[in-house]
């Protein structure tokens, strides 16, 4: 995981968030990606398989709008450096309390 991950994805966030096309889908898919979180923890906790397979659909569908609201960019995010990078930075995009003071 980065170093002051927040600050960093925080940094050049606005650049990268351009787009009218780009930011509607993150309005659409951010909140879809959240409750697909929270019932994921739901599922997982009730063990709810179904409920389990239907959360984490969700958080797929999610990625895949912000992959695609991502292309409109002029300036596009930088590349992932692995699997672990990738989790870090899109969970502490959609999590993240706020741009750092």
């Amino acid at each position: 995981m980065r170093d002051r991950l927040l600050a960093w994805q925080w940094s050049d966030y606005t650049a990268k968030h351009r787009d009218r096309g780009n930011l509607l889908l993150h309005a659409i898919a951010v909140p879809l990606f959240l409750l697909g979180t929270l019932a994921l923890v739901g599922a997982l906790v009730t063990r709810e398989g179904v409920a389990a397979v239907f959360a984490v659909a969700g958080m797929g569908v999610s990625v895949l709008l912000q992959g695609r609201g991502h292309r409109r960019e002029r300036e596009t995010p930088a590349p992932f450096a692995g699997a672990g990078d990738f989790f870090s930075r899109f969970f502490v995009e959609q999590w993240g309390k706020g741009e750092p003071s």
